[in-house]
C-alpha cells in the first residue's frame, strides 16, 4: 500500500514518523505541489491539504483521501464521486484552538481591549472604556460540530447561556436551547455574541445577510470564523457603519487576502485576523490520531472510516 503525503506549510515530521511505523505501507512525502503532481500516479492513499480534479485524474490508483483540514471546499466531489473514492477530513482537530479564539474575542470586545491596543500605540492614557463581562452573557453558535460543541462546553464554564442553531438538533448538556433554521431570526435575536462556523456549501451561501444582521441585537458582536462565503460581506459593512450590530471579529472573508480598499481594515469596531483561527503548531500532531483510527478502519472496512465525506453534500 503506497501512500503520498503533502501538509504544505506544515511540518511533515509526524506524518512520516506515523508512517514509519506501519507495517506494509511506503509512502512518500511531498515537499511542494509540483512534487506531489509527479508522485501522485503511484499513490492508493493521499494524505493532503490541497486536492483538485487535476490531481485525482493523476491518480488512478487513488481509493481514498484523507484531508488535513476539516474544510473541504474546493475539492472535485461529482468526480471522486464517480471513481468512488473515500474521502474523510480533520474534524475535530481544531476544536481546542477554535473555540479558545472564541472565547479570547469575546472577552477582548467585553473589555474593549483592542481600544486600549490602539489608545498604547497611541500613547494614550484613557481610562473611562466600558468594561463588561461575559460571565451571564448569551453566546449563539451556528453551525454545531466539534469546535461548537467544544465552544459550549467552554462558555458554560465561563458563565454564559449557551444557544445553538442545527437542522437536527442533538441530545446535549452544554447548551440551554436549541433552535431549528425556521427559528434562525429569533436564535439570532437572542445572542450578545454571534459565532458563525459554517462550513461553505450552496446552502450556506450568505446565511448571514441583511435580513439577519437587522435581527440580531445592535449590541451583538459578530465572530466569523467558519468560511467566509457564508457571510454577504457587504450587508456586514453596512450593518457595522449603521450601527445594526456592534463588532465584528473575522477570520474569514469573501475574498481572501482581504482587499486592502476594504472597509473592515479600517473600522474601529472590527478586529481581524488573516485566516490564522485554525492553526496551531500542535496541528498535525493532533492529527495522527484520527490517521491511527483510519488507517486500522481503511484496511479493515473502509465503510466506517472516521470523518467521512458526504460527496453528495460535501460535508
Amino acid at each position: 500500500m503506497h501512500v503520498v503525503s503533502y501538509t504544505g506549510y506544515y511540518d511533515p515530521t509526524p506524518i512520516r514518523e506515523f508512517l514509519t511505523a506501519q507495517p506494509g505501507v511506503t509512502f512518500t512525502i511531498c515537499s511542494s505541489e509540483d512534487e506531489l503532481m509527479k508522485e501522485i500516479p503511484e499513490a492508493e492513499i493521499l494524505i493532503t491539504l490541497p486536492f483538485t480534479e487535476e490531481l485525482l485524474v493523476a491518480a488512478p490508483k487513488l481509493k481514498w483521501v484523507q484531508c488535513l483540514r476539516a474544510g473541504v471546499d474546493g475539492y472535485p466531489f461529482a468526480a471522486m464521486k464517480e471513481r468512488a473514492l473515500y474521502l474523510t477530513n480533520g474534524k475535530g482537530l481544531h476544536r481546542n484552538h477554535m473555540a479558545e479564539y472564541s472565547i479570547a474575542m469575546m472577552i477582548l470586545f467585553a473589555r474593549n481591549l483592542h481600544v486600549f491596543q490602539r489608545q498604547q500605540r497611541d500613547s494614550n492614557w484613557r481610562r473611562n472604556v466600558p468594561q463588561d463581562e461575559i460571565f451571564g452573557k448569551t453566546v449563539g453558535i451556528l453551525g454545531f460540530g466539534a469546535i461548537g460543541d467544544t465552544l459550549a462546553t467552554r462558555a458554560k464554564a465561563m458563565g454564559m447561556r449557551v444557544l445553538a442553531l442545527k437542522r437536527t438538533p442533538i441530545q446535549t448538556t452544554n447548551v440551554d436551547q436549541w433552535y431549528t433554521p425556521d427559528q434562525t431570526n429569533e436564535f439570532l435575536g437572542q445572542a450578545d455574541y454571534l459565532v458563525n462556523l459554517l462550513p461553505n456549501t450552496p446552502a450556506t451561501h450568505h446565511a448571514l445577510n441583511a435580513e439577519s444582521f437587522a435581527a440580531m441585537k445592535d449590541s451583538a458582536v459578530l465572530i466569523s470564523i467558519g468560511r467566509g462565503k457564508t457571510v454577504d460581506e457587504q450587508a456586514l459593512i453596512e450593518a457595522l457603519q449603521t450601527g445594526q450590530i456592534s463588532g465584528l471579529a473575522a477570520d474569514v472573508f469573501e475574498t481572501e487576502p482581504l482587499p486592502a480598499e476594504s472597509p473592515l481594515w479600517q473600522m474601529e469596531n472590527v478586529v481581524l485576523t488573516p485566516h490564522i483561527c485554525g492553526e496551531s503548531i500542535h496541528y498535525l500532531e493532533k492529527g495522527i490520531e484520527i490517521l491511527e483510527e483510519n488507517f486500522t478502519r481503511f484496511q479493515e472496512n473502509p465503510e466506517t472510516l472516521m470523518n467521512r465525506i458526504n460527496l453528495n453534500t460535501g460535508y
